[in-house]
Order: C-alpha cells, then sequence, then structure tokens
C-alpha cells in the first residue's frame, strides 16, 4: 500500500468562487471539493475532473439571508446538484454539507427576522431532496463561535442567546431523516459512528483507489480532528470569500470583522 502521496481538499475558500483548484489536482490522488456556490463553471469544473473529485455541496438553507448574503437560496442550490446528476457526475461522490447548523435556540429568530418561514422545514427539505436523488451522505457540523463570529453577530440589530456547547441546544439531523448517512469531523458528543474525518479511507473508496492508497498519521488541524496526514489545501485563501457568511472564522481582506 502507498502512503507516500496527498489527497487534496478545499477549506481555505470557496471551489465556485475560486477555481485555482484545478491547476493543483496533478499533485493530488483525489480531492475533496468544498462549494455553497451554484454556477454551470463549477459544474463544468466537476464534470472535467470527476474521476478525482468528491464533491461536498454545501446548502445551510440559510443562502441569500442576512447568514448568508451573497450565498444562493437552498433552492437554487438543490437545483444545480440535480442538473450535475443529471449531466453524469456520480451520485456517490456527492456528499450534501450542512454546515454549521444553527443552535435549536436561535430557530425562532431565524424564523421571524431572516426572511425565512421555517428553519427546520428547510433541513427536512434538503434531507429529502438527497433522499430521493439517490445521495445517501450528509456532513454536518455545528456552530463555532470564532470571535469573528460573535462580533458580526453583535452588529445585528437583534440578539442571539446560545451555550454552543450544550448538547441540548443542537439540532439531530438523524432525527429528521433517519434513512441517510452522517458524519461529522472535529465534533463532540455526536454519535461515534458519526466521528469521520474530512477525508477518510471512504474518499479513496468512493474514487475505487482504496487498494492502492492508504491513508496514516493524523493532520491535528484542530482539537478532535480525524484528517490523515496526507491532507492537502488546495485554496490559499486567508479572508473571508465574496459569500460573506457571518459565522465564517476568516476576517475580511482588511483584516477587519
Amino acid at each position: 500500500m502507498i502512503t507516500d502521496f496527498k489527497f487534496g481538499i478545499t477549506e481555505q475558500g470557496d471551489a465556485g468562487l475560486d477555481l485555482s483548484w484545478q491547476k493543483r489536482l496533478n499533485a493530488v490522488v483525489g480531492a475533496i471539493i468544498i462549494s455553497k456556490s451554484a454556477s454551470t463553471e463549477l459544474e463544468d469544473a466537476l464534470l472535467k475532473h470527476q474521476d478525482k473529485c468528491i464533491y461536498h455541496a454545501t446548502c445551510t438553507g440559510l443562502g441569500g439571508t442576512l447568514m448568508e448574503p451573497n450565498v444562493p437560496p437552498y433552492q437554487e442550490k438543490l437545483n444545480h446538484i440535480y442538473r450535475l446528476i443529471c449531466k453524469g457526475f456520480p451520485k456517490n461522490k456527492i456528499i450534501i454539507r450542512i454546515d454549521p447548523l444553527m443552535p435549536k435556540s436561535w430557530i425562532e429568530t431565524l424564523n421571524n427576522n431572516f426572511g425565512i418561514k421555517d428553519y427546520l422545514l428547510i433541513l427536512k427539505t434538503i434531507l429529502n431532496f438527497a433522499e430521493d436523488n439517490g445521495i445517501e451522505s450528509i456532513r454536518y457540523s455545528y456552530l463555532d463561535f470564532y470571535d469573528s463570529t460573535i462580533k458580526r453577530l453583535s452588529h445585528l440589530p437583534f440578539k442571539f442567546y446560545s451555550d454552543g456547547m450544550n448538547i441540548n441546544d443542537r439540532i439531530k439531523l438523524y432525527e429528521i431523516n433517519k434513512n441517510l448517512i452522517y458524519s461529522a469531523c472535529a465534533e463532540f458528543n455526536v454519535p461515534k459512528e458519526h466521528q469521520v474525518g474530512c477525508i477518510s479511507r471512504e474518499d479513496l473508496q468512493r474514487l475505487g483507489i482504496e487498494n492502492k492508497y492508504m491513508f496514516t498519521g493524523n493532520a491535528w488541524q484542530r482539537p478532535g480532528c480525524l484528517c490523515p496526514k496526507q491532507k492537502l489545501e488546495l485554496l490559499n485563501h486567508h479572508y473571508q470569500c465574496d459569500h460573506k457568511c457571518l459565522y465564517c472564522y476568516w476576517k475580511d481582506e482588511n483584516g477587519k470583522n
């Protein structure tokens, strides 16, 4: 088994806004491409490199709201995923990523102030879309209260309250739809079977190369990180992307929150 290799991921930026990750694919045996975007340009890039790419299609249900002002609405994102499937991108290489989930205690505020009717119903719609279209895997994470996140939220005209580490304040997607496969990385107090690295052996299996390559070690990017040491970032952004999500851990281009 080969252990001296790299497996790519696009965590520093949005792979739909910055397509430069394509230029680095020759340095990796496979890649996780993460994006909130819904453009045909992204679809074309994924289709062109589908032999090497696994697509984490991020859809939180809050696109176009104050929380994700420049992200496409969830209906547009789901239509994009459907188009991609119709164009021939393999379903087993699509993971719908609900990242992050908002706390339970925020639901009423979200429903009343963010131009959405029912946050929980939107999440159910996304999960049902996945099931109906043969997408088995859902990756989720919970909102992290970074300093940049807290500062941006403090500028809103209404207040949020949440104990982010309180398990009772967390929405459990697997209780909304029990027919899908759920995974999370670096999340505490989640079911053990959900604890899977952002990159894992499952990705080698999705690409059909699990008999040739083997992950080893740990990337140790954050507490609870389950990713292997072969992980390689394909983007190089260290500031907010143009989606301008309030919860983003990056500061803006000027170093401000």
